[in-house]
């Protein structure tokens, strides 16, 4: 291959890489979203679960109710974490191998694995408490 014809390559690999991460950006936008409605509505539960102390029978339905979303939302933002992980490891990597530097995949990799270590730590600790 000529320098002209890599040159292009590297140029639409970037390309590639900025739709992707800006993809990602946007997936990271809606977790951001989510979590926040996960600690709205959490702080509903706390509220309704002071109200239980007076016995109210709205709280049960209250309570069913968040217990039902926060389900499916856990789940859900799960999901969407586990994506936007698969999609930032595919993204180091086709940059690397365009790059074709091997030993900065094995850095990124690491760190990579690092970081889904301690998110999921976190979340063991969040569900723990």
């Amino acid at each position: 291959m000529t320098p002209r014809e890599l040159d292009r390559l590297r140029r639409l690999a970037e390309m590639k890489k900025d739709v992707e991460l800006a993809a990602l950006a946007q997936s990271s936008r809606r977790l951001a979203g989510l979590d926040a409605q996960a600690r709205r509505l959490e702080n509903d539960l706390r509220q309704a679960r002071a109200e239980a102390v007076e016995g109210d029978m709205a709280f049960a339905r209250r309570l069913a109710a968040f217990e039902s979303w926060s389900d499916r939302s856990r789940a859900e933002i799960e999901q969407e974490r586990e994506r936007a992980l698969a999609l930032k490891e595919s993204l180091r990597a086709q940059a690397v191998r365009a790059l074709g530097r091997a030993d900065v995949l094995a850095k990124m990799k690491k760190a990579a694995e690092a970081r889904v270590a301690r998110e999921r730590a976190a979340r063991q600790n969040e569900r723990s408490a």
